[in-house]
């Protein structure tokens, strides 16, 4: 099956095969292509695709307007590869709808990642080596605004809908580059803090809170003048767009790293855990807790294993006990220093598949002449 990508998040871009195309010229076209590609997942009727870009047109003349229009994109595919037109482009019943098993799209990537995110129930990201890697690959696909500098005159319908969507990425977005540059301040990677911590405040300059994490973040590493000349930065922005100065926290801060009393983060590092959500409390089980607790503070202590039938809790009580041991932070710091992690191997029936979930589990990536099983135990 064709499989057409579109890049959304920044200027409009289009490849197949990993060859640029260029044969979506006119503004309505590409705009055309790009809402039916954002909005994938439902069918759109002729008539409010008509109304959404050429709105001041008669009903006729806008009816045409789409129907040429509809037509150049189905050729300008079929270019690209035989059939693809039909493939990529459902019309039929007086609606149109692109098929996104045809399509590979930014922002719906861009999405996916964060959904994952949210559903694998963390109270914050920094406690997962997965979602991290998957806050990283989110950040990366944002290239910039949706559509930026994407302008589609007499089409006030589509430019609301334009305005909307590229506010709710740029959240989004926000959100993602801000997580990360907590999630390195935490564990003290400074340069990797900034460099995420630089990109919020470049989504959202009238946001205090993220010249505030600038300011810190370049005082701890040593660059105070810089983190002075943030300060004057934001109290230029705020004075010059919004007529207001910076709060007291923001003066607060700039007046401690003039004379010098930023003190370095507070944070232990960050343990990774990926325990899976329980959502029954364990009862009746701190004799069998503490038994667990104790066995695995001893050193000499490699595997533990929990016999029982099936049924009896075992799983439950194994996550239970990790989650003791995770949030002791000290007992953690000196057994565990890197996390403790949750692998269920239960739809394994192979031992061969053990390395390979392992891995998937742990958020490694896999490397060309190293066999899974030796990036597990180099990793381990």
């Amino acid at each position: 099956m064709t499989r057409l990508s579109l890049e959304l998040l920044g200027t409009f871009a289009a490849t197949f095969d990993g060859h640029a195309v260029s044969r979506f010229r006119s503004s309505k076209a590409r705009a055309l292509l790009a809402y039916l590609a954002v909005e994938a997942n439902r069918a759109h009727s002729r008539s409010s695709l008509a109304t959404l870009l050429w709105p001041e047109s008669s009903e006729q003349d806008a009816y045409r307007n789409l129907r040429v229009t509809l037509h150049r994109l189905r050729r300008a595919l079929d270019d690209i590869a035989p059939d693809a037109g039909d493939e990529i482009l459902q019309i039929g019943g007086g609606h149109v709808q692109i098929d996104h098993s045809a399509l590979t799209l930014d922002v719906a990537e861009f999405r996916n990642l964060l959904d994952a995110v949210s559903a694998h129930g963390h109270t914050s990201p920094d406690l997962c080596r997965v979602c991290i890697e998957r806050l990283r690959q989110a950040a990366s696909l944002y290239r910039g605004d949706l559509l930026a500098g994407f302008d589609l005159a007499n089409a006030p319908l589509f430019e609301e809908w334009l305005v909307v969507e590229k506010e709710r990425l740029q959240r989004l977005c926000l959100w993602t580059v801000s997580s990360l540059a907590s999630v390195y301040e935490h564990q003290k990677d400074l340069t990797k803090a900034l460099e995420f911590a630089h990109r919020e405040l470049a989504l959202d300059p009238y946001r205090e809170e993220s010249y505030r994490r600038v300011m810190r973040l370049l005082t701890l590493s040593g660059r105070r003048s810089e983190a002075i000349a943030c300060y004057l930065d934001c109290q230029r922005v705020l004075g010059d767009e919004l007529g207001i100065e910076p709060d007291e926290e923001t003066i607060a801060l700039v007046n401690r790293i003039r004379s010098g009393d930023v003190a370095p983060s507070q944070h232990s590092p960050v343990r990774l855990v990926n325990f899976p959500t329980m959502f029954t409390p364990l009862v009746g089980r701190e004799a069998e807790l503490h038994a667990i607790s104790e066995r695995l503070s001893d050193p000499g202590c490699r595997l533990l294993t929990l016999i029982g039938l099936g049924g009896v809790g075992k799983t439950r009580l194994a996550v239970e006990a990790a989650r003791h041991i995770a949030a002791e932070s000290e007992w953690t710091s000196a057994r565990f220093f890197d996390g403790v992690f949750f692998i269920s191997l239960a739809s394994v029936d192979s031992p061969e598949f053990v390395p390979a979930t392992l891995a998937g589990d742990l958020g490694l990536t896999p490397h060309q002449g190293t066999t899974v099983a030796d990036q597990v135990i180099d990793f381990l």
